[in-house]
């Protein structure tokens, strides 16, 4: 019987030192799962190290985590669940590193003098996209490169999110600015369609291409200059054109059938198209319809009585080609045209329409 109790009593120990080891191995399996970020920074007492994501759009710095640094340096940060694709950097005092992850890595290791980390001297190891990044602000902050290597690199870069940090540091605005970045989003939306890079992105290129159109069709499209030609299609696939219509006094006419100041006006349109129709006046709508709403156009057509032949459309809401060439930010917007094609008035409805009608007739 004593031996059994000895025998059982080493069983217990051992029982619990084996238990013991699965509880621990599975502590550290929950605390595997995040991302660890760690390393060794000198010259740094008593300081906060803080891990922040970028955002592309707002000012706000999201805070994911903070700790303090430890003795000749050391610091280490491990996140609940593994980090998002995107930008974020360590951040000590005045000083940071930017960190380009892709949403694989397991552990970040960083080494250097906080004096030297924003000149790309650390070392980082466990993110091939930090580390590229890392060292072309070295090189930029050496002089050693300069914005045209940048954008090189940025055009090389295998992840997107490197090549959003590389470029957007060098945008001034310009129609070859937004071409580099559509293909950014096309890369984004490919690689992390979910992501919030990629929806702001996309509307920080459509903004910026809608501002470029707007400040050349100011120069382009104003009265006393001809008319930019359209050619889109009407609601049965017919391509109309509007400088077919020469000869005529036009009144060029930006709507849609969900809005709402569109087809309060349309009654007014009507009645001057009836009025003047046979002295030489047309009118040569262009819809803002949205994509797949066709239906919606030729019934709201057919119910305001809109019973010129010109209706025309890409069914691209904003991203109309016309309304875009025409700057065009909101409708009703309207463009009367003389007989020779040219621009003779903006912006005319209501009761300041049909003078300037008869005035060109």
């Amino acid at each position: 019987m004593k031996k059994l109790n000895n025998m059982l009593k080493k069983f217990s120990y051992l029982f619990l030192l084996v238990v013991g080891a699965f509880i621990l191995s599975d502590c550290a399996s929950i605390s595997s799962k995040g991302t660890t970020v760690k390393g060794k920074i000198t010259n740094a007492s008593d300081l906060i190290v803080f891990l922040d994501k970028l955002p592309l759009l707002s000012r706000r710095i999201d805070v994911v985590s903070q700790t303090d640094l430890g003795s000749g340096g050391k610091f280490s940060i491990t996140t609940e669940s593994p980090l998002e694709a995107g930008v974020y950097r360590i951040r000590i005092g005045s000083h940071y590193v930017n960190l380009i992850i892709d949403g694989s890595e397991k552990v970040i290791d960083i080494t250097g003098s906080l004096a030297d980390i924003d000149n790309g001297k650390c070392v980082i190891k466990g993110s091939d996209e930090s580390r590229v990044v890392n060292e072309l602000q070295g090189k930029l902050y050496n002089k050693e490169i300069g914005s045209a290597e940048l954008k090189e690199a940025a055009a090389k870069a295998s992840n997107p999110l490197t090549s959003l940090f590389l470029t957007l540091g060098n945008v001034s605005g310009t129609k070859s600015d937004v071409e580099v970045l559509k293909g950014i989003v096309t890369n984004l939306r490919n690689r992390y369609p979910k992501s919030s890079y990629t929806t702001d992105l996309d509307q920080y290129t459509t903004t910026m291409e809608a501002q470029i159109l707007a400040e050349e069709s100011k120069a382009l499209v104003k009265e006393g200059v001809e008319a930019p030609n359209i050619s889109l299609p009407n609601p049965d696939g017919k391509v109309i054109e509007l400088k077919s219509l020469r000869g005529k006094v036009v009144l060029l006419d930006f709507w849609a059938s969900w809005c709402g100041p569109c087809r309060r006006e349309n009654p007014n349109v009507v009645s001057i198209y009836n009025k003047y129709k046979d002295k030489g006046f047309t009118v040569y709508s262009v819809s803002l319809d949205r994509p797949g709403a066709v239906e919606n156009w030729k019934a709201a057509i057919a119910a305001d009585n809109l019973s010129w032949p010109n209706h025309v459309s890409d069914l691209q809401y904003w991203n109309s080609a016309a309304g875009r060439m025409y700057g065009v930010q909101s409708i009703p917007r309207t463009f009367l045209i003389d007989k020779n094609g040219m621009i003779a008035g903006e912006n005319l409805r209501g009761e300041s329409l049909e003078p300037a009608v008869i005035k060109l007739l």
